[in-house]
């Protein structure tokens, strides 16, 4: 494996467990309101991080998602404090809709399965 590869690897994985526990106190998130990293994706130069996240309950999404994006500058600054990274890339979010389209990929095979009964 790559010097390279194996640094961002760990890059990736130091903002996501970071970030995991700062999110629900900065963001001050109800016990009903749930934000989960499910992955980090960080620039070979480490200037920009895009974070994937999924959000429940699916009704507060939208809310939930920009007030994550007001306060990403919030959360790069608690980032570079308890992390010794010698470079804190600028954060993005997206909403990660794989598990989605798996559900809907899986609903799209079970009615074809059960079409064909």
């Amino acid at each position: 494996m790559p010097k390279n590869f194996d640094r961002i690897s760990q890059v990736n994985e130091t903002i996501r467990l970071s970030l995991a526990k700062r999110i629900p106190h900065i963001l001050g998130l109800d016990p009903s309101e749930i934000i989960t990293i499910t992955r980090v994706q960080t620039s070979r130069d480490l200037g920009h991080a895009k974070i994937f996240v999924t959000m429940f309950p699916d009704d507060k999404q939208k809310f939930l998602f920009e007030r994550l994006i007001k306060r990403s500058k919030e959360l790069r600054y608690e980032l570079a404090q308890e992390t010794s990274l010698f470079r804190v890339p600028d954060l993005s979010f997206q909403i990660d809709t794989t598990e989605k389209n798996a559900q809907h990929i899986e609903a799209l095979l079970d009615s074809l399965n059960n079409a064909g009964s």
